[in-house]
């Protein structure tokens, strides 16, 4: 427990160490995007101001048509204002220079903390992984039971027991070997591989795993809140003396939170001569419900 604490400890103060580097990048981004409005209002304001003067001295060209040249009929204050409505066209374009370098200086702003940031939590997650405690937050363990799907069809899947040899966290995939036979092994996705616990709030796993399946363990749903089976649920369960999980009727639910046993009874397992559908008590570790 004191290792699992300390482990802990570690991984809060680096995350604590990235909330502190990138707390000052919404203040410097906003800082740019004001500097950038700024910017655009007085670029707009200069071209106004362009556009008024350039106005004036066509207005001035056309009135004087016995001129011999643009000088003469401009005359000294006609150029005046040409050369000034050059200049601010100038100083417009020198102000889209530093729109660009600010603009620029942003994304490069950004793009270094989402790489700081990336490094950061690659790092994190292979010391997490390196010290166990990845897993144990909600991947199943080596020799952990879990259901696994061969055949992705929806809600009629396949699905088998199985136990895990290993869950590779850079794949987030499985390797389980087939309950009846360990020689027989699969290599899945997560997806495809559910943890199965031993009652409700117990078990190697703590919760169902983020990325859920058609079907979820029993007591669980996706967030890891308790869920509770009711007469009539519709389940998949081990049938009796096999490893493989059929469609079932909940029939009776487990009495008590204290019981691990439900009883159901399966689709087609009517006896041929009475027509009758037996109640079949199940270890309430091995009843999957459907993802609605």
């Amino acid at each position: 427990k004191k290792k699992n604490n300390i482990m802990s400890n570690q991984s809060a103060t680096v995350i604590e160490d990235i909330l502190e580097a990138i707390s000052h990048v919404p203040i410097a981004v906003k800082r740019n995007m004001d500097l950038l409005r700024e910017l655009d209002a007085q670029v707009e304001e200069l071209l106004l101001e362009v556009s008024d003067t350039e106005n004036n001295v066509v207005k001035r060209a056309q009135q004087a048509s016995n001129a011999q040249n643009l000088r003469e009929a401009l005359g000294e204050e006609g150029i005046c204002e040409l050369e000034t409505a050059t200049a601010k066209r100038r100083k417009c374009d020198d102000l889209t220079e530093e729109k660009i370098a600010i603009a620029e200086q942003t994304e490069e702003l950004i793009t270094g903390h989402i790489d700081m940031m990336s490094k950061e939590l690659a790092a994190l997650s292979n010391h997490l992984h390196a010290t166990g405690e990845f897993e144990s937050s909600g991947a199943a363990r080596p020799g952990d039971d879990v259901a696994i799907r061969l055949e992705d069809t929806g809600i009629d899947s396949q699905w088998i027991l199985a136990r895990v040899v290993q869950f590779r966290p850079e794949s987030a995939t499985y390797e389980v070997a087939d309950a009846d036979d360990e020689n027989n092994v699969f290599d899945l996705p997560e997806t495809d591989v559910v943890p199965l616990v031993d009652s409700i709030g117990r078990g190697s796993v703590a919760m169902p795993h983020a990325l859920s399946p058609v079907c979820s363990v029993l007591a669980l749903d996706n967030s890891g809140s308790e869920y509770r089976i009711s007469k009539g649920d519709d389940v998949f369960a081990i049938y009796p003396d096999t490893t493989s999980f059929y469609a079932a009727v909940v029939s009776a639910p487990p009495r008590g939170r204290s019981s691990n046993v439900c009883h159901v009874q399966f689709n087609d397992d009517a006896d041929p001569e009475t027509g009758l559908n037996p109640d079949r008590a199940i270890p309430l570790k091995y009843i999957l419900r459907p993802v609605v």
